[in-house]
C-alpha cells in the first residue's frame, strides 16, 4: 500500500507541476482531476478499511466494484439524482437534503461519536457509505459534452 500511494503522490506532484508550468487553465481538467483525486481517494480508503477489519484482498475487490458500481449509476441516473437533490420528493432525498443542510460539522461530531461508543465496523461502514455518497453526487453532476454544466 506504501509503494502504491507513494508512486500515486509523485505522478499527481509531477502533474501539479506541468499545470503550473504549462499554465494550463482548462476548467474540465480540474474537474477530471478533481474527480480522479475523489476516486483514488475513495479506493484507499477502502483499502485502509479493509486492512482496519483484518480483511483479504477479496473484500478490497469487493468494495472497489462496488465503487465502480456506484460510478455507473450516477452516470446512467445522473438527471433522476440531480432532480432528487433539488427538489426531493422521496425519503431518500429527504434524508440527503437533511444531511446536506446539518453540514460537515454535525457529520464530524457523529463520527467522533460512534466512534467514541460503537464498534469499529459500524464506524467504517458509516465514514465509507459517506464517502460512496460523495463520489456518487460529484458524478451525478459530471457535466454532458452537449448540455450546460449543472450547478447544485
Amino acid at each position: 500500500m506504501f509503494f502504491l500511494s507513494s508512486m500515486y503522490f509523485i505522478i499527481v506532484f509531477i502533474f501539479i507541476i506541468l499545470y503550473k508550468l504549462l499554465k494550463y487553465d482548462n476548467h474540465d481538467f480540474k474537474v477530471k482531476f478533481g474527480m480522479v483525486q475523489l476516486d483514488v481517494g475513495t479506493i484507499f480508503a477502502a483499502v485502509y478499511i479493509v486492512r482496519l477489519l483484518h480483511g483479504n484482498l477479496l473484500h478490497v475487490l469487493v468494495l472497489v466494484i462496488f465503487h465502480f458500481f456506484i460510478i455507473f449509476l450516477a452516470h446512467n441516473n445522473k438527471n433522476r439524482i440531480l432532480e432528487e437533490l433539488k427538489n426531493p420528493k422521496t425519503m431518500i432525498g429527504k434524508v440527503l437534503a437533511l444531511v446536506g443542510f446539518v453540514g460537515g460539522g454535525i457529520a464530524g461530531i457523529f463520527s467522533f461519536l460512534m466512534a467514541r461508543y460503537f464498534d469499529i465496523i459500524f464506524v467504517c461502514s458509516f465514514i465509507y457509505s459517506g464517502l460512496l455518497l460523495v463520489v456518487l453526487i460529484f458524478h451525478a453532476s459530471w457535466p454532458n459534452k452537449n448540455t450546460e454544466r449543472e450547478v447544485l
